[in-house]
């Protein structure tokens, strides 16, 4: 019996990938303000993040500064994850700071209520 393929183009895929999980993302998430506020580094965090979810593990998202150093800097990294908890992407479950255990997170829907600030306008004497 052949695979499921999930509806995935072929060039969409590795044609010799056998993982069958992907990600969905929602045009309302990419067109909303807490998205576009979103730094390209927060973006790229958030984006591998959702790679270790399996469907089952919402509340339970282990991300490493380890893992994150190899794919950005470590002020960039804490700052990403400040960002995304800010802005209602993500959630601490666990936090370990202290224990030497890795952070446990957890999505949140909490992005569609995110209002920016607005800028001051400053008026030039």
């Amino acid at each position: 019996m052949k695979a499921k393929d999930y509806g995935f183009k072929a060039f969409q895929k590795m044609p010799e990938s056998q993982n069958k999980h992907f990600s969905k993302f929602h045009e309302s998430m990419f067109e909303s303000p807490a998205w576009i506020g979103l730094s390209i580094h927060s973006r790229y965090l958030y984006i591998e993040m959702t790679r270790k979810f399996t469907g089952r593990n919402e509340q339970d998202i282990m991300f490493t500064q380890k893992e994150g150093i190899k794919i950005m800097g470590k002020n960039t990294f804490t700052a990403c994850i400040k960002q995304l908890i800010q802005y209602g992407f993500i959630e601490y479950v666990e936090r370990n700071s202290y224990n030497c255990l890795p952070n446990i997170y957890g999505f949140s829907t909490k992005w569609h209520l995110f209002i920016p600030e607005k800028k001051s306008k400053k008026k030039l004497d």
